[in-house]
């Protein structure tokens, strides 16, 4: 037996597809194959699709006559740098350590029933779970045999990869034993072709997805002003991915996606936040591609995502708008949503009734939540309820008592409003005038603090109607 003269595998094509191809129309055993390119080594249990050794890189170039940075191509690590770094003597608990992390399929791979019935060439793209669709054919990818319902690239059991067989292999068919339960080199294989029953179902919009996220990962992306570097956008990836999930697990790796239609709805929702204009659409986005329309909780988000100090970050600070405490949702958007220089001193002592929600009105309770409303907006400002007090010109040990004994009076249901109205406010009362001052011993004296007026009952005053620029209904 002879290996042939010389080979070179397509573009895109992985390095253990290519030698199945060259393996099957050749006659020559895959084995053999493998002996000769110094392949078979009993430290390799990972796929030549992922990493290729030096020694087999050197026998790969002296047969194919590619370079080496060409021959790298057609791995994984070598197509796309972001997913790891090519070293001389790979570890193998490193590679696999780095696959989980980085969202690679170590003995995993998808592949279109079109291209397998056609005989074309597999693509290396589809050892990751961005790849759902492919571009020659515009149908959604398969990952399982049609008749045995496994990936018919994993022949092997967990990371361990077998010999390979001493026979030509065909890589359009399934490579799965025929009995489950009888795994072994010799053990006679499915070998149904993989274009059998196929359903090819259109793939749509995914390929303009796909590729969005596909190029993202490889080179980089802008997104909301700030570039992000390719492992930025990988990192950015992953986490939008389990957050679309919501899948929490105690360990802080997360498979990559074994199922196709998993992928396909996460591949959709992280193009979609790449697209987006800000944080706050991205994270609605997340909200609407979720697998679950409860809100985001603190603990969930720490749990999902890579980094809660990453690119991830802003948009996290948006699913957790509505989530816990008012306390802890005016922190957050003191944090994170500064957009004024407002001060104290332009902060009424009773919010003004043009600018306050009629979710948040309740009869002889309005007074107390337009106070409320002003003491939140001077926390959002100085940062604690003590000094919001004293900003309001009232005793600091005032200051959180009042607040508990406030926010307690509002509705559940209504309290998320509190957060929004105190950035909204910031946003306005920047060109605000200063505004009076009034004693207030204790709570039930805020029927004799200033009232405030809209600008449209008298054109001498300043509301938020005149930053806004129209006039807003007033409560009766």
């Amino acid at each position: 037996m002879r290996i042939p003269l010389r080979a070179t595998p397509q573009m895109d094509e992985p390095i253990d597809t290519f030698l199945e191809r060259i393996s099957w129309h050749t006659t020559v055993s895959l084995g053999y194959l493998y002996r000769q390119l110094q392949l078979s080594r009993r430290d390799r249990s990972f796929s030549p699709a992922l990493m290729l050794p030096q020694s087999a890189e050197n026998a790969l170039v002296a047969w194919t006559g590619l370079t080496p940075s060409q021959i790298r191509t057609h791995t994984i690590t070598g197509a796309i740098p972001t997913l790891g770094k090519q070293t001389p003597s790979p570890n193998v608990a490193d590679i696999i350590e780095r696959a989980h992390r980085r969202w690679v399929f170590v003995a995993h791979s998808r592949f279109c029933a079109q291209c397998s019935a056609e005989e074309q060439p597999w693509k290396i793209q589809w050892r990751l779970p961005w790849s759902v669709a492919c571009e020659r054919h515009a149908i959604v990818l398969s990952d399982e045999c049609p008749r045995c319902h496994h990936n018919p690239r994993e022949r092997i059991r967990g990371a361990s990869t077998t010999r390979e067989p001493e026979t030509p292999v065909n890589p359009n068919v399934c490579q799965r034993p025929a009995n489950a339960h009888t795994p072994g080199r010799l053990t006679p294989r499915c070998n149904t072709p993989l274009h059998v029953d196929s359903q090819n179902r259109f793939a749509g919009d995914l390929i303009r997805s796909q590729e969005s996220v596909m190029t993202a990962i490889a080179k980089g992306v802008t997104l909301h002003g700030k570039q992000l570097t390719a492992d930025q956008a990988l990192t950015l990836a992953i986490d939008v991915a389990r957050l679309t999930l919501r899948r929490t697990r105690h360990d802080p790796r997360l498979a990559p996606l074994r199922d196709v239609e998993d992928s396909c709805r996460v591949v959709a929702c992280v193009s979609a936040v790449l697209a987006s204009p800000d944080s706050e659409e991205a994270a609605r986005i997340i909200t609407q591609h979720s697998s679950t329309t409860d809100d985001f909780t603190h603990n969930e988000v720490l749990k999902l995502v890579s980094r809660r100090t990453g690119p991830i970050s802003p948009i996290a600070d948006h699913l957790l708008a509505p989530a816990g405490r008012v306390s802890t949702q005016l922190r957050r958007r003191q944090l994170y949503f500064a957009v004024t220089e407002t001060t104290c001193d332009q902060v009424p002592l009773l919010f003004w009734l043009c600018a306050t929600p009629n979710e948040l009105m309740a009869g002889a309770r309005d007074v107390k939540t337009r106070f409320l409303i002003s003491l939140s907006v001077s926390k959002m400002i100085t940062g604690t309820w003590e000094d919001a007090a004293e900003g309001l010109g009232f005793p600091r040990h005032r200051g959180r008592a009042w607040s508990k004994h406030l926010i307690n009076l509002v509705p559940k249901t209504t309290r998320p409003l509190l957060a929004k109205i105190c950035q909204d406010a910031l946003e306005s009362l920047s060109n605000a005038p200063r505004q009076p001052r009034a004693p207030l011993p204790t709570l039930r004296q805020l029927t004799t603090l200033p009232e405030t007026t809209c600008h449209y009952d008298d054109e001498l005053v300043w509301c938020p109607c005149v930053a806004k620029g129209e006039k807003r209904p007033l409560i009766a």
